[in-house]
């Protein structure tokens, strides 16, 4: 009876005995008993406890690594303030833009304002429609894989002599298509700004159409025939008339409407990768010498406009390919006979995420 009453006994400090010529804090054994019982509750508590939230995934130690928040992580230590993705043209070259802004989705970040020009305005469209999610974006380029070339650009000569007279050599029904698959209520009533470059052809000047202005927000369909418009190649495909107006491709991006937007950190989207394919590896040789005539003086036009920021603009990061996909063009690519096959397109979206995921890296490393 005696030795259950010590168990519950306080602890006895005997630092003054004669055997502690040392100091030290000795515990009687039913007192030692008594610690070691306490600490195994609570050791069984806390395993109990951290079981059950390991089940709810509510903590662990691994929690902070967790895949879905390991995108942020890093981000969190800079702050890029509000953001600005400009998507540049291209023809079929802007899935490299696809797969740059499925880079910056992965890094958990969002665009508050998008501009989109030629091929970059579908690409941007979808962007804005999806509210900064790439899903649609990617489907869309997969399928334009699957139907091949021709969808886009029908280069059969029956079909270019019938329209040699006309004021544009290719049937833009491919075009239409991806125009009307758009959600343009979903694009309105999003809250990233979103403007469409185009050209008009009578005042001979870039012309912008945004989700912000009045007129579209009253009439979607207008802003609808601007995507359009953007990506209508003059003499390529035909324009496209807007409230009694002709306007085309609109030829180059703009970074002053991304500035006055407010942003603090913007994404330029080049597709043109810095080393060009010899057009002697496609096709319609003739007509590829024209377009690279086209994107070299679309190039020295990008690097001018590039650098002229650049020089005191810091908030611009660029984002460009090295080298492209082997055998992908603006105009051209091999087909793929279904959609579980890895096509040029699908390899172009997956190495420009591989490259924006590293500048994106060396942007937060800084």
């Amino acid at each position: 009876m005696v030795k259950n009453q010590l168990i519950y006994q306080p602890l006895k400090v005997c630092a003054s005995q004669k055997n502690n010529k040392r100091g030290l804090i000795i515990i009687d054994q039913p007192s030692l008993f008594l610690l070691k019982l306490i600490h195994l509750t609570l050791f069984a508590i806390f395993s109990i406890i951290k079981s059950i939230f390991k089940i709810f995934k509510i903590y662990s130690p691994k929690f902070l690594f967790h895949k879905k928040f390991k995108r942020t992580r890093k981000e969190d230590s800079v702050n890029l303030g509000k953001i600005g993705m400009i998507f540049d043209g291209g023809g079929n070259t802007c899935a490299y833009g696809t797969g740059f802004a499925l880079a910056v989705e992965n890094k958990g970040l969002r665009a508050d304002y998008v501009l989109g020009v030629s091929g970059g305005a579908l690409n941007g469209a979808s962007y804005v429609e999806r509210n900064g999610r790439t899903d649609k974006m990617i489907l869309g380029w997969k399928d334009i894989e699957t139907k091949g070339q021709s969808f886009l650009f029908d280069f059969g000569i029956s079909s270019v002599i019938m329209r040699l007279r006309r004021t544009a050599i290719l049937s833009n029904v491919g075009l239409r298509y991806l125009c009307q698959n758009l959600d343009m209520q979903a694009i309105i009533k999003s809250d990233i700004q979103f403007d469409v470059v185009v050209f008009d052809e009578k005042a001979n000047r870039q012309k912008i159409f945004s989700n912000c202005q009045k007129e579209v927000q009253e009439n979607p369909e207008i802003l609808r025939k601007a995507i359009r418009a953007s990506a209508s190649i003059p003499g390529i495909f035909k324009s496209v008339n807007i409230n009694g107006r002709d306007y085309c491709d609109g030829a180059s991006f703009l970074i002053k409407p991304a500035i006055r937007a407010g942003c603090e950190t913007i994404f330029l989207f080049l597709n043109e990768p810095l080393e060009l394919e010899s057009v002697e590896t496609v096709e319609w040789g003739w007509f590829n010498r024209l377009l690279l005539g086209k994107h070299q003086i679309g190039r020295l036009l990008r690097e001018a406009r590039v650098s002229q920021y650049t020089s005191f603009l810091e908030e611009l990061v660029v984002f460009q390919m090295p080298r492209g996909v082997p055998g992908l063009t603006s105009t051209s690519f091999e087909q793929t006979k279904n959609e579980s096959d890895q096509g040029l397109i699908s390899q172009a979206i997956d190495l420009a995420c591989e490259r924006g995921l590293e500048i994106l890296d060396d942007l937060t490393l800084k």
